[in-house]
């Protein structure tokens, strides 16, 4: 959605993932999985090396194979004279190839690798790993086993000969952790990841995730594979911003600096927030990380705090310049799909997987309001003026809402097997997508004033441009419909 109250002067886009199992968005998933891996397979072929199969543990999720010279982990080289590094040689590891089937979401025989802490818990009445012991560290001896029923990663294959003798090393060298807090998770311990080179055509469009313009609203920017991608009105690619995470699920731009934030990750693998020079294209710092995919973060209007929606439930306030967390906005039991700033930037719009929305006095670190008129996933959510919010669900409800006590005024749009997934506001009317569907609505009468169904799938995401009130809506085939009021302006598929 694209953000009346965002911090880029209602510049902005919201990552929107449906909530529900329904064939069509199966369908989807299953599109994107097939797209996905035939990025993957094109980027290796180009680098000249050979995949392996994909490390799929988990339903619905999505990962890139990994690949046989060059592992996707992020794992720095063991030196002949140095110890192993947990921190920068085993943590990446872990993170890619083990969390996803032992970590917070998802963990397989009770066991999570997500932090060292648990990593060494004990099992069977001992430690997973022994200390300077590898025949009696089951883990390891799990890495090396022969038979496919124990050996780990399950479902994949082993782990290459240079990860398994980092691993014996340092269980040999007596398992040390070299992090500061055991308990961190491990996506906030491992090294910066540089990213795989996307390939310079893509084999088909990628279902979009995120969408919105520059500044003085002459460019498009949108989610692509591994990258963002800066396009003209008439559909020529302008620009390549690389280095960004598999999937790109919300752009925003700074108020008044050339600085682009982006939240995305793979799923069950990496989530970051990622802040880069727009000038240069070159990453300035990470704001955040996790072990789960970001969907969404945001500068406040002044452009001194960075919302960031967290994985597990809870939402950071970050200081811009710093990066030092100010605050940990809890309230929410599942996953954080969208933010959105109040203009005024001393309230937090939130919208989560647990089927409520929420108000925060940022001050105060609490929350005022909660919204709990929806039946399903919230997929984004608004401020419409101080007193009324909007918010967009999977069971196809707009719902408006107040923002003092969190009790329904009416739905704008009425429950329906439509899911909405995205609003973005544009000055006297607002934008509002779903399957198939784009809803023009009247902002101070919240009325529904047109109904678009003219673009050919799931319409995923939208944004909109302060300076020249124009609306980018995206979908599922990638294609990109901008408009100005009810007039087309243009219509392209966004792929390099």
């Amino acid at each position: 959605g694209g953000g009346g109250g965002g911090g880029g002067g209602g510049e902005g886009s919201h990552a929107h993932v449906a909530c529900s199992k329904s064939p069509r968005y199966r369908s989807a998933r299953h599109s994107l999985l097939i797209t996905v891996l035939l990025l993957s397979l094109l980027t290796s072929l180009l680098a000249g090396r050979l995949i392996g199969p994909a490390l799929v543990c988990a339903q619905e999720t999505v990962t890139e194979p990994a690949t046989g010279a060059e592992p996707a982990t992020g794992a720095e080289p063991a030196t002949a004279e140095g110890l192993v590094s947990f921190s920068k040689q085993i943590a990446p590891i872990l993170q890619a190839k083990c969390v996803v089937c032992h970590g917070a979401k998802l963990s397989e025989a009770e066991y999570r690798v997500d932090t060292f802490a648990r990593l060494m818990q004990v099992g069977d009445d001992q430690p997973r790993v022994v200390a300077s012991h590898l025949d009696k560290s089951e883990l390891f001896q799990r890495l090396i086993s022969e038979d496919d029923d124990l050996r780990m990663p399950s479902e994949s294959d082993p782990l290459p000969t240079n990860e398994l003798n980092l691993f014996r090393r340092w269980i040999q060298e007596g398992a040390r952790f070299d992090g500061d807090v055991a308990t961190r998770p491990l996506a906030e311990l491992t090294p910066v990841v540089v990213h795989p080179q996307p390939p310079e055509v893509y084999p088909a469009p990628l279902p979009l995730s995120a969408v919105t313009f520059s500044k003085n609203g002459q460019r498009v920017f949108v989610s692509g594979y591994h990258e963002v991608t800066v396009w003209a009105h008439d559909g020529v690619l302008a620009r390549r911003i690389q280095n960004q995470a598999e999937r790109v699920y919300s752009i925003d731009l700074h108020p008044e600096r050339p600085w682009m934030l982006t939240a995305g990750g793979t799923p069950g693998q990496l989530g970051e927030v990622r802040i880069i020079d727009l000038n240069s294209g070159e990453l300035i710092a990470l704001a955040a990380r996790a072990s789960e995919t970001i969907l969404d973060a945001k500068f406040s209007p002044d452009g001194s705090r960075i919302a960031v929606a967290m994985p597990d439930g809870s939402t950071r306030i970050i200081t811009t310049d710093s990066l030092a967390i100010e605050r940990t906005l809890m309230g929410h039991s599942a996953q954080v799909t969208a933010v959105a700033w109040h203009p005024s930037g001393t309230r937090l719009a939130t919208a989560s997987r647990d089927k409520t929305a929420k108000i925060y006095d940022i001050e105060k670190g609490r929350s005022i309001a909660t919204f709990t008129g929806h039946t399903e996933c919230v997929n984004d959510v608004e401020f419409l003026n101080g007193e009324l919010a909007i918010s967009a669900s999977g069971d196809g409800s707009l719902s408006l809402w107040s923002t003092k006590n969190g009790r329904k005024q009416r739905d704008v749009i009425p429950p329906s097997k439509t899911q909405l997934l995205s609003i973005a506001l544009a000055g006297k009317h607002y934008t509002v997508t779903g399957a198939a569907s784009t809803f023009r609505v009247q902002a101070d009468a919240n009325n529904v004033v047109q109904r678009l169904e003219d673009q050919t799938d799931w319409v995923t995401v939208s944004a909109a441009n302060a300076t020249n009130q124009l609306v980018a809506t995206g979908s599922q085939r990638g294609e990109i419909v901008l408009r100005d009021g009810e007039r087309e302006v243009a219509r392209f598929v966004a792929k390099p």
